[in-house]
């Protein structure tokens, strides 16, 4: 799922690949990884591969070019990480993007913790701190055109990337469609991301990030 439109950007032959921690130490850190249009130079490794997805060629830590580029975010799905959306960032940054995702805690392949995964809210505001990060501190992966920014998520994802847009989710509504079983698997992680608790009015009002 998309927000916003970006126009085509320059294409670039290598990829640079970074990981990053932001805000370690602090309630919701966020693990990062970013993938750009780096510098000629340097050996590219294969990052991503595991037994599901193969891996794409990239150098670790390249230096980015001086280009202003658009910016695409990526959102996971339930139990899924940056590796999910891996084969995509490749070829978004091979036509020009950087391309950025972090993997939401509590609902990563690696990090289920129910406190965090129950909320879900917090999901499109770990979005728009990558997005201010990267438009920050250009030194991460280039510099973004702040006029040129999108995002693409997946199942879960493509809710966190609606609800960053402004789309309200409607509990009652879910509950509902969930008497006619008419999404077991979506309906089944209802308790798991608190979904119908009543949420930190300092943090969110339901459905929508502040």
């Amino acid at each position: 799922m998309w927000l916003l439109a970006t126009t085509l950007a320059h294409s670039a032959n290598t990829i640079g690949f970074r990981e990053t921690e932001l805000d370690r130490g602090k309630e919701r850190p966020l693990h990062v990884s970013m993938w750009y249009p780096a510098n000629d130079g340097g050996k590219a490794i294969t990052v991503g591969e595991n037994r599901v997805f193969y891996g794409i060629p990239a150098v670790r830590v390249g230096s980015p070019d001086a280009t202003s580029r658009p910016l695409v975010v990526l959102s996971h799905g339930y139990g899924g990480s940056w590796r999910n959306l891996n084969w995509l960032a490749g070829e978004l940054v091979r036509k020009g993007y950087i391309v950025a995702a972090a993997d939401h805690p509590g609902t990563t392949t690696f990090n289920k913790d129910p406190l965090q995964a129950a909320k879900l809210w917090e999901r499109p505001h770990d979005l728009s701190r990558l997005i201010d990060m990267l438009t920050e501190d250009p030194a991460m992966a280039g510099k973004v055109d702040v006029n040129r920014i999108a995002a693409i998520g997946h199942s879960l994802g493509g809710w966190t990337v609606a609800a960053l847009a402004g789309a309200r989710f409607d509990t009652n509504l879910f509950e509902k469609d969930c008497e006619t079983k008419a999404s077991p698997r979506a309906c089944s992680l209802k308790e798991e991301l608190g979904i119908g608790r009543t949420q930190d009015p300092k943090t969110a009002t339901e459905g929508r990030p502040q």
